[in-house]
């Protein structure tokens, strides 16, 4: 006679128990959810579509700092009862998340240099002490380097901005294009000399030639240093004379 593969010859037939509370504990647990697992359930639930939230801000974030269109996010994993589904839309909004920091990094590097060199050309021209990237880098993360360089360009070229730009686009008007080299001996569109170049704008006249090779805001800062130094417009007896500055 056959017997079960389990039971040994001589032992009792196994039959099924008919007794509930004979069937293991672990096995009622899975076969029938009790309220603290459903409570453990929503809790996993609402924490991944939290952490869903957080990944899909980070990708506009970061779609907006490259320039690129936002992504369009389907809201059903912020509806959904599953959480295998809200996981896996959790999995794929964190890769694509990384993937856009990675680009977002070297970008902000790139740009870190940028300001970086900016701030640097504004304080040699007016001669100022230089703030190199290595005193202000420190134990900071790109991002915070990218930060702090990025204010400090937009401070500096706040501060650069001459005081009196429409008074020198008028003495422009009268005296030349921006870039006039007729063999005069004055250069640029504010028509300024070797010697003055040399006294207010000598960092760009070493580094760039003469003024005539410098942009309009060069010259016209240089020009803004003269003013300040105490020359006024007096540099430009003439032009300054036609716009009412003197």
């Amino acid at each position: 006679m056959a017997v079960c593969c389990t039971q040994a010859l001589g032992d009792p037939p196994i039959a099924p128990p008919t007794d509930p509370s004979s069937v293991p504990a672990l096995v009622t647990e899975w076969t029938t959810p009790t309220p603290a697992h459903h409570a453990l359930q929503r809790g996993a639930l609402r924490d991944t579509k939290h952490q869903i939230r957080q990944y899909r801000t980070l990708v506009l974030h970061w779609q907006t700092m490259l320039g690129q269109k936002h992504r369009h996010f389907s809201p059903a994993a912020l509806h959904t009862r599953s959480v295998p589904y809200a996981r896996w839309v959790l999995g794929k909004t964190k890769r694509l998340s990384g993937r856009l920091h990675t680009q977002a990094k070297q970008l902000m590097v790139k740009r870190t240099d940028q300001y970086q060199q900016t701030v640097y050309h504004w304080q040699m021209v007016l001669g100022r002490h230089v703030t190199t990237g290595r005193q202000l880098a420190g134990a900071m993360s790109i991002e915070q380097r990218y930060d702090q360089w990025q204010k400090k360009a937009e401070d500096m070229l706040e501060e650069i901005y001459p005081a009196n730009f429409n008074q020198f686009l008028c003495i422009h008007h009268y005296e030349g294009a921006w870039n006039a080299n007729t063999g005069n001996g004055y250069y640029g569109g504010l028509q300024m000399d070797r010697r003055f170049q040399s006294l207010y704008g000598g960092y760009l006249l070493r580094t760039k030639g003469t003024a005539d090779h410098w942009t309009p805001l060069e010259q016209m800062v240089v020009g803004q240093i003269a003013h300040d130094s105490g020359r006024g417009f007096y540099p430009w007896p003439n032009t300054a004379r036609a716009c009412g500055l003197i």
